[in-house]
């Protein structure tokens, strides 16, 4: 909620404790902790008294699309029978829009029965990570970026579970064997 009152244009610590109405040690904290992490940065906007306010950084920015299809999925499951709250609009073409995820290769959108996840040059298996690095299968043959109705079978059915080699961060090498049912 920091981040969105902040994408909105609230970036003063006055601003974001009114608006979100926690306590100003807690937003304090979370404030310190975005900084830290280098999502938002604190700049300088009265120096009597020194006054700071928040914006994003470019590694801030990367959340903003995150932040649209957050705000599309209340718009679509919660909003008041009225409408949404808020409307994003496109300044380059002055209409309302809203977030759409789309393959970068194709154009098509998405969707939760449409894509595979598969085992990346990073899967290791540490805290939070183990039971579902154990599970993802390793990447295939890279299919066209048009797939034929051969292809397309192919990829609805994986075949027999392959082994995967996970790095762990223990250093460790584990086989582990995919059981995807």
């Amino acid at each position: 909620m920091i981040l969105r009152d902040v994408f909105f244009g609230l970036r003063r610590f006055e601003q974001l404790c009114k608006d979100l109405r926690i306590p100003t040690n807690t937003l304090a904290a979370r404030l310190e902790t975005l900084v830290q992490k280098g999502v938002l940065e604190r700049v300088l906007y009265s120096q009597h008294p020194a006054r700071w306010e928040y914006r994003p950084t470019t590694k801030g920015e990367a959340l903003f699309p995150i932040l649209l299809s957050l705000l599309r999925w209340g718009d679509t499951w919660a909003s008041e029978p009225e409408g949404a709250p808020v409307q994003v609009h496109h300044l380059l073409c002055g209409r309302p829009a809203h977030a759409e995820v789309v393959c970068n290769v194709c154009g098509d959108p998405l969707r939760f029965n449409n894509v595979t996840v598969h085992a990346g040059p990073g899967v290791r298996m540490a805290p939070g990570t183990t039971l579902l690095a154990s599970h993802l299968r390793p990447v295939p043959n890279t299919p066209s970026p048009h797939p034929t109705q051969d292809s397309s079978a192919e990829a609805s059915s994986h075949g027999p579970p392959m082994p995967v080699t996970l790095k762990p961060a223990d250093g460790v090498h584990y086989e582990q064997h995919n059981d995807v049912s």
